[in-house]
């Protein structure tokens, strides 16, 4: 009796051990099944991903607009805006730098880049400077500060350019502005000076 009722007991603890066995496998497979449902990605119904939002719209910042593309005239134009304003500045700022002591020399360097008129003027100009300014050594340094194009068509321009002085004697240095007055005219390929005055 004694070996029957051991028996019965295994038997019972055998029962238990297996349906505790079967119900941890099925509730690992039912685990496992829902973690691999939240995996599952459904397709749009038209099959193609949706289009990621703009960000406008999402964050609120503005999109930049497109560049807008100049026309022929427009290009003409600027490239001759340049081109005046290259040449205004360049003669400005050797035409009112000089020194006494090299006799004026540095004028020669405008020969390229003014009218036969202008040329002829300028001949002269470095005895005006002699007579006006006092004796002793003289020496002036311009730099072009502001340019603006008052003018301009295909052969004829006019700019007003103001610079930056500094006068050199014997007594110090001073400063000082002035605005000039530049006329050109457009010979051959390139912008030559017709006409330059100081203001008062």
């Amino acid at each position: 009796i004694r070996i029957m009722f051991m028996n019965f007991r295994a038997k019972i603890i055998v029962v238990i051990a297996a349906v505790v066995v079967i119900l941890g496998g099925v509730i690992g497979f039912l685990i496992w099944r829902s973690r691999q449902a939240e995996l599952i990605i459904v397709p749009p119904p038209t099959g193609q991903l949706p289009a990621a939002p703009t960000p406008s719209a999402t964050s609120g910042v503005p999109t930049a607009p497109a560049p807008k593309l100049m026309t022929p005239a427009q290009l003409n134009a600027a490239a001759r805006e340049v081109a005046i304003k290259n040449r205004a500045r360049d003669f400005v700022e050797r035409f009112g730098s000089y020194s006494k002591d090299a006799n004026y020399a540095n004028l020669a360097e405008l020969q390229p880049m003014i009218t036969a008129p202008v040329a002829k003027w300028l001949e002269q100009y470095p005895r005006t400077l002699k007579e006006k300014e006092p004796a002793g050594f003289i020496g002036v340094s311009t730099f072009v500060i502001i340019q603006k194009i008052l003018s301009s068509g295909d052969t004829r321009a006019e700019v007003m350019v103001s610079a930056q002085r500094e006068e050199t004697t014997a007594s110090g240095v001073s400063r000082y502005y002035k605005d000039i007055l530049v006329k050109m005219v457009f010979v051959g390929d390139m912008w030559k000076v017709d006409g330059a005055y100081w203001q008062p």
